[in-house]
């Protein structure tokens, strides 16, 4: 639970870190605020949809990831099972994408939240909309891949990667 309150929050104070200084792009051009947002929601949720698959592709961060994967009766409990480590790198990562990108506080702010809602959310989605629907109005990293995960046999036996 501590992950799901520390992640986010740590993500928005580095926003507001880099705004104060001026760094990324988003800083140096000036862009109306809407645009700025729109934005930066689709490159932060482009980042974590190519993180989610780099963790599905890449052996020893499947071995992270595969936590989230456990259960197979996806639920509001799957949005919150994730490694510590997993954690960590997931936050290194946003914050790799945040600073480049200079993207705003409010930008961040309104992606974790989405995030966090959409993976709470994604359980009872297919559990009361179906599969098929839930894929089309989730994001990436919670409709589409969880949903079209393959199984592949590895040097770890079989897994559903």
């Amino acid at each position: 639970m501590l992950g799901r309150i520390v992640a986010p929050t740590g993500a928005v104070g580095f926003a507001l870190f880099a705004e104060e200084r001026g760094w990324g792009l988003f800083n140096m051009v000036a862009l109306p605020l809407w645009l700025e947002l729109l934005l930066a929601l689709f490159l932060l949720d482009l980042a974590i949809c190519l993180q989610h698959r780099l963790f599905h592709y890449v052996p020893v961060l499947w071995w992270l990831h595969r936590m989230h994967h456990a259960d197979l009766d996806v639920d509001v409990t799957t949005g919150a099972r994730f490694h510590p480590f997993e954690i960590l790198l997931s936050l290194g990562i946003k914050f790799l994408v945040v600073v480049p990108l200079g993207a705003a506080p409010l930008a961040v702010l309104l992606f974790e939240i989405t995030l966090n809602a959409t993976s709470s959310a994604a359980g009872w989605v297919r559990a009361h909309l179906g599969r098929s629907l839930a894929r089309k109005i989730l994001s990436c990293t919670e409709g589409s891949l969880t949903g079209r995960l393959r199984t592949r046999t590895t040097f770890y036996g079989e897994s559903t990667r």
